[in-house]
């Protein structure tokens, strides 16, 4: 049996409305049955109404100690600064109101401010005749004691 022309002409026609309509349907369908997740990170706790908010004073803020490096005189030993030999500068350390010579009450001292409070922030201002070499050994000394927030201040003092 042959097929007519008219026959192999013709074109199969696709209805898509009844397919848009299930599609919708379904789509319906799933929205109703989802059940939304409750948020990760909120916590379900049931807090006590009968008492108010209770007022804590602020703690102070973190304390920030001033080590002043300032030359009081000429030293015993020499150091070799720019090919000549020049005598070491002797420092007068200063925090706050206590003031020395020695390098370890320096550090003994630092140690203990350390101890009462590990977040504490050092602010190192040295005069313009203090060797770096006694600059830096005093930042040292800070980050070996544990001080990690070490700043750096100019003198006032202009000649």
């Amino acid at each position: 049996m042959q097929r007519s022309r008219d026959e192999v002409k013709k074109e199969v026609k696709i209805e898509l409305t009844p397919m848009i309509d299930v599609t919708f349907l379904l789509l319906v369908f799933f929205l109703c049955l989802i059940q939304f997740k409750t948020l990760d990170a909120k916590l379900s706790t049931v807090l006590p109404k009968d008492a108010g908010t209770i007022h804590t004073p602020a703690p102070p803020p973190i304390e920030k100690i001033r080590v002043q490096l300032r030359v009081v005189g000429e030293g015993g030993t020499s150091a070799r600064l720019g090919g000549t030999d020049r005598r070491r500068p002797v420092l007068e350390y200063r925090i706050g109101q206590t003031a020395t010579r020695s390098f370890e009450a320096l550090t003994a001292r630092l140690r203990e401010l350390h101890a009462l409070d590990p977040t504490l922030k050092v602010v190192v201002v040295p005069e313009a005749e203090v060797l770096h070499e006694q600059v830096v050994q005093v930042v040292d000394t800070c980050v070996l004691l544990g001080l990690e927030e070490i700043t750096f201040a100019g003198s006032k003092k202009i000649r």
